[in-house]
């Protein structure tokens, strides 16, 4: 029997990122469930992006772009969340290959709350760090999204 405890992992942003990630994650669906929620943080997200929109025509290839999403990923969120009776896709009179995202009432209903925890996580993210860290912090995860949407 070794008496010796593993080596800490080696920190890498990659893997910081991730860690962040599964983090936010879990506290976000934590605190969902404690209000009786069933979105998840993903369906949140795409309810605050169509709420800011709202006077946009937003489709799924917009969803795709601006969160990064593979068409088969934002395809099953979207049809997840037309499931869940969170949005409609509505034809639109100008091009019938389209169907714009539209949210319903219940995805209404749900978005104060989205903003209220999504509050509550950013101040609990930020607390202690100064700004011109988090604008820094900013810069350089934007950098690393650049980077990584670079062709190969």
């Amino acid at each position: 029997m070794s008496s010796k405890t593993p080596a800490a992992p080696e920190k890498t942003l990659g893997k910081e990122i991730l860690c962040l990630s599964n983090l936010i994650k879990r506290n976000f669906d934590s605190a969902l469930s404690e209000r009786g929620e069933t979105v998840t943080p993903v369906q949140g997200q795409v309810i605050r992006y169509l709420l800011k929109n709202g006077g946009c025509d937003i489709f799924q290839r917009d969803i795709e772009k601006v969160f990064s999403y593979r068409r088969s990923t934002a395809s099953t969120v979207l049809g997840l969340m037309e499931e869940k009776g969170l949005i409609e896709r509505v034809a639109v009179p100008y091009d019938a290959r389209l169907k714009k995202l539209v949210l319903t009432d219940k995805a209404m209903e749900f978005a104060a709350v989205c903003e209220e925890e999504d509050g509550k996580m950013r101040s609990r993210m930020t607390e202690g760090i100064p700004d011109e860290d988090i604008e820094t912090a900013l810069r350089v995860l934007s950098a690393v999204k650049t980077n990584l949407l670079k062709e190969v």
